[in-house]
């Protein structure tokens, strides 16, 4: 064998074994953006559940303040144990930050801990749980829909 041949035969080996690498490398990419999005759909979907037991908690206490429907102690306790973990969900991904959620939704969050203007006496009981579920209702729309954008679904 020629060096000649011996030379095209090396460029030929190292060429196949770039395109190997290239092939590997954009699949291992495209494996890791796959993941990263797993994890960012499973936060949103974590926060939003969170979000939405809370406005049920919120719904079903304004009601039973009311009266439109009457708690027992067991359905107490369950729905203020969901509305518990809740805000530890929330509270946990406010904290957690824009490292795996978007610093737009990170904003949204942010604003659901603050206390708005129009906040009622602390003796209005209804008016503090009208409060409460108008704050985590308009925080679960505006994240839902950033969510669907953030994620291109």
């Amino acid at each position: 064998m020629s060096s000649e041949s011996i030379v095209i035969l090396v460029a030929a080996i190292l060429a196949f074994i770039a395109s190997l690498a290239a092939i590997y490398s954009s699949r291992f990419r495209r494996f890791a953006q796959e993941r990263w999005w797993e994890r960012k759909a499973k936060a949103y979907e974590d926060i939003i559940q969170a979000l939405s037991d809370l406005v049920q908690y919120y719904r079903t206490l304004s009601e039973a303040e009311i009266g439109e429907r009457s708690l027992s102690k067991e359905s107490r306790k369950e729905i203020n144990e969901h509305s518990r973990q809740g805000f530890n969900t929330i509270r946990k991904a406010t904290d957690i930050g824009a490292f795996i959620i978007s610093p737009e939704a990170l904003r949204i969050l942010q604003d659901y801990w603050k206390e708005g203007k129009n906040k009622p006496d602390p003796q209005d009981w209804y008016g503090i749980f009208e409060y409460n579920f108008e704050k985590a209702s308009n925080t679960l729309d505006k994240l839902t829909v950033f969510a669907r954008k953030d994620l291109r679904v």
